[in-house]
């Protein structure tokens, strides 16, 4: 009887792998960069979610507060009241007077135990990969400032037309309690009353960085790590509460250069001094 002849076993040849993994690598070039942009644009997603997020809080407060946006009373004293602490209770945190009076991570009583408090995402832009990470101390870095107003009676400056000279013709002013009513702002689809600025020194509940003019945008700028959204590119809320990306240099509206320092006439000057 006969037997069967022994089946032959299947092998790759070493040319046979190579080619194989020649085509792996190749499709990977093709698809790894796809999947940066995908992630990249989910993150930028996200960002402006959370300023949408953030203005229907502002929303809530003016009506509570006769129309006003929430004031920057911060200055680093006894007290450290930022916009983003008054904005507690409308934007889903429940802090403790404690939390939201605290100047300083640890300085608060009892210390060094706001970090749960602290911990709020809907106030960091995912793509704000600041060092050390998404907190400092124990408090959230804050992706996002408020735009700097003058605390200067807007009366006499609706009539002599003065311009910011660098100061900002903003919403509100750090250490003051000026703040704009929601109706004051000139223009309210075309202004911008809040935008991201990525500063290691921009964290909740802290005065530093909480409003910001475009001089200190300027100053920022210089480094790229400031412009998470691209080169001169920012993620913005508008005065009439939608949110889109804008471009630093068109917000000047073709004024003036967007080197400049100042303010007035361009898409930040919601007091109308143009």
């Amino acid at each position: 009887m006969k037997q069967a002849p022994p089946q032959r076993q299947m092998t790759f040849t070493l040319i046979e792998l190579l080619v194989v993994i020649a085509i792996i690598a190749i499709l990977a070039s093709l698809l790894l960069p796809s999947l940066a942009k995908a992630r990249e644009t989910s993150r930028t997603a996200v960002c402006l979610n959370n300023i949408k997020q953030i203005g229907a809080a502002i929303m809530m407060y003016a009506d509570e507060y006769e129309g006003h946006y929430p004031t920057n009373n911060g200055d680093g004293g006894t007290y450290s009241v930022t916009w983003d602490d008054l904005l507690n209770g409308f934007d889903g945190r429940a802090l403790e007077t404690w939390q939201v009076e605290g100047v300083n991570p640890g300085g608060s009583t009892p210390a060094a135990t706001d970090a749960p408090a602290f911990a709020f995402p809907v106030y960091h832009c995912p793509l704000d990969d600041r060092l050390p990470g998404a907190t400092v101390g124990t408090r959230t870095r804050r992706s996002y400032a408020l735009n700097h107003g003058d605390p200067t009676d807007l009366a006499s400056r609706y009539m002599t037309g003065v311009s910011d000279g660098g100061s900002g013709v903003g919403l509100v002013a750090p250490g003051d309690e000026f703040s704009l009513k929601l109706e004051q702002v000139v223009d309210p689809a075309a202004r911008i009353v809040m935008s991201d600025v990525a500063s290691p020194w921009n964290n909740c509940g802290a005065p530093s960085n909480s409003a910001v003019t475009v001089q200190k945008i300027n100053d920022l700028g210089l480094s790229f790590d400031f412009w998470v959204h691209g080169w001169l590119f920012q993620q913005g809320l508008f005065g009439d509460g939608h949110a889109e990306k804008f471009n630093f240099g068109d917000s000047y509206l073709g004024v003036r250069p967007w080197t400049e320092s100042r303010s007035d006439g361009t898409m930040w000057d919601c007091q109308g001094l143009n």
